[in-house]
């Protein structure tokens, strides 16, 4: 997948549109300050992961990103 992650973003720069990829490559302990850094510099976050729809690696990560960053985005 990281493949296919680091394609998006060279497509959209040539779009001029500036994308930072992030791989997780362990799940625990994830590294939660360089997400939350990132959302606070891009106000942004896109969440792309391999896992069952609920209560995969993704929402964990969308949830601790929303209510660590809720004030700085």
């Amino acid at each position: 997948m990281l493949f296919v992650k680091l394609l998006i973003a060279q497509l959209a720069a040539k779009e001029n549109i500036s994308c930072e990829v992030i791989d997780l490559r362990t799940i625990v302990p994830w590294d939660v300050d360089t997400i939350c850094q990132s959302v606070s510099k891009t106000g942004r976050l896109l969440v792309s992961h391999e896992a069952p729809i609920t209560g995969g690696v993704g929402a964990e990560i969308a949830a601790t990103v929303s209510v660590r960053n809720s004030f700085c985005v």
